[in-house]
């Protein structure tokens, strides 16, 4: 894995362009899947429930969800 500093640099001309598969549309909004390890499950040493988070990018046209497949809904 590379640190910080070994980051490769891109110059952001050089991104191509993502856009919803299911519209078109080319603007997404960032938001978070939520998610619930309970303080009793195996796993978690805690003894706490923890919250945990993940990001989505939900089209801002039609509200699919970026990277997932399109099942046609709307």
């Amino acid at each position: 894995m590379l640190s910080p500093q070994q980051q490769p640099q891109f110059d952001i001309r050089e991104a191509l362009p993502r856009k919803c598969p299911s519209c078109g549309h080319e603007y997404f909004n960032l938001a978070y899947r939520l998610g619930m390890i309970p303080s009793m499950a195996l796993r978690n040493q805690t003894r706490q429930d923890l919250l945990i988070k993940t990001e989505a990018y939900m089209c801002r046209e039609c509200g699919n969800e970026y990277g997932k497949d399109f099942e046609g809904k709307k």
